[in-house]
């Protein structure tokens, strides 16, 4: 029977216990709880805070173009500084205007030339094809203008022979000989222009890559 109260007791002890301990609990997370509003609300903007030629320091609620044109602090609701914003000057700010416009297409401009290139990899790759590519059609040029060469020499030799033997040169020999300096006109053109592509590429993508190398 003794027994029997002894554990009793001891059962409601630890139940009174228990129920003390989650009090405690509770209490000590609300504190916590308004302790963090407490401090969220003392690290947000509340006053600002600036002063004038003579000193004179001017707090309010609210922005005002004399805070932005001197300066002004922000502060907390205790009066503590959060962070200071520097003047405002317009004449400043329009001499700025035209490095940062310059500043913003760079940066469109890289952007573009991200996504079009990607890397320097894929730029160098790119710049070897468009290489590879006029290098082409330059040796094909290069081509019919040894057989344009080729064929001058035979329609000259026929004309020589015409001259030696006291002939007149017919009308055949000398259509084609016209023709074949007008071919031979063109085509030099057409090397001349290519050559010009093959020095604009090479710039054009040494250009990129030397941008891409210093964006990564």
């Amino acid at each position: 029977m003794l027994l029997y109260l002894l554990l009793q007791r001891l059962v409601c002890y630890s139940s009174k216990l228990a129920q003390i301990c989650k009090l405690d609990l509770i209490a000590g997370l609300a504190i916590l709880f308004f302790a963090t509003l407490n401090i969220s609300h003392a690290t947000q903007p509340a006053y600002y805070r600036y002063y004038d030629n003579a000193g004179v320091v001017t707090v309010s609620k609210s922005v005002t173009q004399q805070h932005i044109r001197r300066g002004y602090d922000v502060l907390d609701h205790n009066m503590n500084l959060i962070k200071h914003v520097p003047a405002y000057h317009v004449e400043k700010d329009l001499k700025q205007a035209p490095a940062r416009a310059a500043q913003s297409r760079q940066q469109q401009q890289d952007l573009q030339l991200k996504r079009a290139y990607h890397n320097v990899s894929h730029a160098k790759q790119k710049k070897q094809e468009s290489i590879g590519n006029i290098q082409k059609q330059l040796s094909q040029q290069y081509q019919q203008m040894h057989n344009l060469q080729i064929q001058r020499a035979q329609l000259l030799r026929q004309q020589a022979g015409y001259v030696r033997n006291g002939e007149k040169v017919s009308t055949e020999i000398k259509q084609k000989l016209e023709l074949n300096h007008a071919y031979t006109q063109s085509v030099r053109q057409v090397i001349e222009q290519l050559k010009q592509n093959l020095i604009q590429q090479t710039q054009f993508y040494d250009n990129i890559i030397q941008r891409l190398q210093r964006l990564e």
